[in-house]
């Protein structure tokens, strides 16, 4: 009995030094000093969010702390990619939302969001699989697919979901 709660006791204290991305985003937020937005291909920083009711034509860099003002709070519907940096599906996605952002033409906001460094978005809209592709209307979820799609049904779901 000795020996099964002292080996509980080390796997709990093994589990606790496990970094996590809540714990990253937590260290990252106590820090003083300010942390750096990550760079991804296809997206631009957040200083490019719009200042008018137009939607910029490139896709935008989100994360947990500009989610709300981004996409919540934005005049016109936004298209959300949660992904990964290691995701393949992600990888082929990305270009056909990039094609997307300027076809558009400013009247969809078209952004993307890294679930490995942006949990707590994540795990507020059950993002379970990637990727995860959320359309917000109004500041709701109105439409949401899961894997990799061709050009034609995202532009469709797209179309339904701003009407």
């Amino acid at each position: 009995m000795f020996h099964r709660a002292l080996l509980l006791t080390v796997l709990a204290a093994g589990l606790a030094c496990i970094p996590s991305a809540c714990n990253r985003e937590s260290a990252a937020t106590d820090s003083q000093e300010p942390v750096k937005p990550v760079k991804v291909a296809g997206a631009t920083a957040e200083s490019a969010a719009p200042k008018s009711t137009k939607a910029p034509t490139d896709v935008v860099l989100l994360s947990d702390s500009n989610f709300a003002k981004l996409v919540l709070q934005s005049d016109v519907p936004v298209v959300v990619d949660f992904y990964a940096d290691w995701c393949g599906p992600c990888k082929k996605l990305a270009p056909i939302l990039d094609q997307l952002a300027k076809e558009y033409d400013g009247k969809v906001l078209f952004g993307k969001i890294n679930t490995d460094h942006n949990g707590r978005t994540s795990s507020k809209y059950s993002v379970r699989a990637l990727p995860t592709v959320m359309i917000f209307k109004g500041g709701k979820a109105v439409e949401t697919f899961v894997g990799l799609f061709p050009k034609d049904y995202v532009k469709a779901t797209i179309d339904k979901a701003i009407k």
